[in-house]
């Protein structure tokens, strides 16, 4: 936990020459902190970590237990909240995992002997009979039997359900990821901000709390104990900036070396932060829905 990765290696297709934006968004929530690159809320008894970045926004989360008691994150009570709309994280889903076993027997009479002064090894099937001569001196693991060795085999399978438990205990000094949502998976538009910018083209657009287009929170909801008090977080979210980049000025090219000192080409992004995520769209896209 004590550095979350800020850059994303980005897998380009060759084969493409539609031309591809990103938009990026910037967040601002005033009860976090950050440092070295983490962001991060925190109490007497835990820190709870954000990443944002990925495509479309990651709103889960990181809840480290820093103290010496077991901690009891309520679900059922704890929410993630977009533009006023409440999620529950509390999804009482079952699931379902196959589990399969399979048995071999395999029936060998072994006799030992010599032939010529070295040790040989008599494969005997059950009438009696020496079936095949082995010298030791040359037998290789796996080369040995098979004619006469009879082999059964069997195998099972079945399947084991479980449900998802509305509270989920932490123990002391560890953490759980907590990750269900997106925070918006569609283009913000704005007369104002260019769809299809150049580099010279890039204008930010700035929103307050009051104007964001879009808000969202993590409510979270603790307790020490099963029967302890009930402790509530509220991280609030809302975007502070949008902008819409071409792929030249949104991503660069890196180069480096790995373990046997090979040059390995990669993509990353330039913009990357844990408080800002991106949406990756092209010009020949369908944006009536917008």
């Amino acid at each position: 936990m004590k550095h979350l990765f800020l850059s994303l290696i980005v897998v380009l297709a060759l084969t493409s020459c539609k031309p591809t934006f990103y938009q990026v968004a910037t967040t601002q929530c005033d009860n976090l902190k950050s440092e070295q690159n983490a962001l991060f809320f925190e109490d007497a008894n835990c820190k709870v970590y954000y990443n944002l970045w990925s495509e479309g926004g990651n709103a889960g989360f990181l809840f480290h237990n820093k103290s010496d008691l077991t901690i009891y994150v309520n679900l059922a009570e704890s929410f993630f909240v977009k533009n006023g709309i409440a999620y529950d994280y509390s999804l009482n889903r079952t699931f379902a995992r196959s589990v399969s076993q399979s048995f071999s027997n395999q029936q060998t009479v072994s006799v030992w002997g010599y032939r010529n002064g070295l040790p040989v090894l008599n494969s005997v099937s059950e009438d009696g009979k020496a079936s095949k001569i082995a010298d030791l001196s040359v037998l290789m693991p796996g080369l040995f039997g098979g004619t006469d060795a009879k082999e059964k085999s069997t195998a099972t399978s079945s399947q084991v359900t479980y449900s998802e438990e509305p509270i989920v205990a932490i123990p002391p000094h560890t953490a759980k990821y907590f990750s269900e949502y997106s925070i918006y998976e569609t283009l913000y538009r704005d007369c104002n901000l260019l769809l299809f910018p150049s580099k010279k083209q890039v204008r930010p657009l700035k929103f307050t709390s009051a104007n964001s287009p879009v808000t969202f929170s993590n409510i979270v909801t603790y307790s020490m104990r099963h029967s302890g008090d009930d402790i509530q977080i509220k991280n609030d979210f809302y975007i502070s900036e949008i902008k819409n980049l071409p792929k030249k000025v949104a991503i660069k090219k890196v180069f480096r070396r790995d373990c046997d000192n090979r040059e390995i080409k990669e993509w990353h992004f330039t913009d990357a932060a844990v408080n800002k995520f991106y949406l990756r769209y092209q010009k020949d896209g369908d944006y009536s829905n917008y």
